[in-house]
């Protein structure tokens, strides 16, 4: 647990852009925002990575709510850091 806490902080300290405090727009998957409403922004981030190859992931492959349990409580660690969009 301890080195998933490493990954994580390396993670939002070095992947992370603050946002200024101009007010252009950022397109989102969900929506136009305003880039001063953004907070921390982590640009490239897989919540599950599966190596196996995508041409050969199948349906049951894992268990989506193990996957949600596990990686919940680091999603919003992230966002009770000001990191509002992944």
């Amino acid at each position: 647990m301890m080195r998933n806490s490493w990954i994580l902080l390396f993670i939002v300290t070095s992947m992370s852009i603050h946002c200024g405090v101009n007010n252009e727009t950022i397109i989102t998957v969900t929506g136009p925002i305003k880039a001063n409403a953004a907070g921390a922004i982590v640009p490239h981030e897989h919540v599950l990575v599966d190596f196996i190859g995508a041409d050969s992931i199948q349906p049951g492959r894992y268990n989506a709510d193990s996957v949600f349990q596990r990686v919940l409580p680091d999603l919003n660690g992230l966002k009770n850091s000001n990191c509002n969009t992944l």
